[in-house]
């Protein structure tokens, strides 16, 4: 028996099963915009006294929790992506995001 598939069909399959293999990078790269978004908001938040000093402060620190939670994800995500083909669309967004995990907690680890 043939399968016979209009080629949009065959597409929307191919494109549905590689984004269900890419989930890991796409962790990562929301991981890293949660965390930016959180220590920008807590910082500035402190700063413009919006907030308690101390609220602002563990709103920053939820932003690197996040960060580490990317840089996690991040570092097994991008070999994930270096050696398989199906994966392979999706290296520039992990390397991206595991850029930006890392320089956000260089300056906490450096301390």
């Amino acid at each position: 028996m043939v399968k016979v598939c209009a080629f949009n069909a065959c597409a929307g399959q191919a494109r549905r099963r590689t984004e269900r293999a890419m989930i890991l990078t796409w962790i990562c790269f929301y991981d890293v915009i949660i965390a930016v978004v959180a220590i920008a908001a807590g910082i500035a938040a402190a700063h413009f006294e919006l907030i308690a000093p101390f609220s602002g402060f563990q709103l920053m620190l939820a932003g690197l929790a996040f960060a580490a939670l990317g840089l996690v994800c991040g570092l097994i995500a991008v070999p994930m992506t270096l050696f398989s083909a199906k994966r392979r669309p999706a290296r520039g967004r992990a390397l991206i995001s595991t850029f930006v995990c890392v320089g956000l907690l260089v300056p906490i680890i450096r301390g």
